[in-house]
């Protein structure tokens, strides 16, 4: 019986893979639209819980990402689940539909890792926003308002005078309406300019002096023109201390890489706005 209520996962796994094979917004959109279906079909996934401390009860497992971000974990298949079987002590069955909706009401978690060890996909809240029945159908071959960091796009804006341009980048967004972005040109910053990092939470140039108010004054201004183009999705600048998505630098101008997020990326993620740092394209964990 358990098995039943898994089979058509199969056709999940097959369009997840099918996006780390491209990852396009087309794709990604398959990759949706295959999980409402199972939602249709009553279909279930298996989920990792453990203990609740001082109860008999069971809760949901919570596990952080190096960035810091809470997700539960979910499995399309019992085979995806002991994929990792060291990592989950115990599973139960749980209706999908009924999961995403559970995941959007508790704010501790950003989301559900779907098929964390293989075949993965991130479903942040605003990608299970986009797969519940009640929302409007995702159109597979609609073009989508994507926000860019404008130096991913060839603009001379990067704090040396250059840019940083991106083929992949450039090749993702094809064929959607792109909406290009430097929060730091918006917060009232020259090009070029002094290199900043993060420092205790507080951007600061290479020679101390605090840009703090601009580069968060840039990142609310950069906000606002998403919000206005509706845009549904950021690609941003890696280790920036604006754009970074997943790492930044640590803030002793070495070159030394650490786990976190740039002013402008943690923005857009507390407006619920889809960020992916233009080096994971093509890497659907990421998603």
């Amino acid at each position: 019986m358990q098995e039943e209520a898994l089979q058509g996962n199969e056709n999940i796994k097959q369009a997840i893979a099918a996006l780390q094979q491209n990852a396009t917004p087309e794709l990604l959109a398959h990759a949706l639209t295959a999980i409402r279906r199972r939602i249709r079909e009553n279909g279930q996934f298996v989920v990792a819980v453990e203990p609740n401390p001082g109860t008999t009860q069971m809760s949901l497992k919570v596990v952080q990402t190096p960035d810091g971000r809470a997700w539960w974990y979910a499995f399309t298949s019992f085979e995806e689940e002991m994929r990792g079987a060291e990592q989950v002590q115990s599973t139960f069955m749980a209706d999908i539909g009924k999961l995403l909706e559970t995941a959007l009401t508790v704010p501790e978690i950003e989301g559900i890792i779907l098929n964390p060890w293989h075949r993965t996909l991130m479903l942040d809240k605003t990608l299970i926003q986009i797969i519940l029945p009640e929302s409007p159908v995702v159109a597979e071959d609609a073009p989508m308002k994507i926000l860019v960091s404008a130096c991913l796009l060839g603009e001379n804006c990067k704090y040396s005078g250059g840019n940083n341009y991106s083929e992949k980048a450039a090749a993702f967004v094809q064929g959607h309406e792109v909406i290009p972005v430097c929060p730091e040109v918006l917060g009232g910053l020259s090009v070029p300019r002094t290199p900043a990092e993060i420092v205790n939470g507080e951007v600061v140039t290479k020679d101390g002096v605090s840009v703090d108010a601009a580069f968060r004054a840039g990142a609310a201004r950069a906000l606002a023109i998403a919000k206005e183009n509706g845009v549904e999705l950021a690609i941003l600048q890696p280790r920036s201390p604006s754009c970074g998505a997943a790492e930044v630098y640590d803030g002793t101008f070495t070159g030394r890489k650490i786990p976190g997020q740039g002013v402008f990326a943690a923005l857009l993620r507390e407006n619920g706005i889809p960020v992916r740092d233009a080096d994971t394209l093509g890497n659907t964990a990421q998603f």
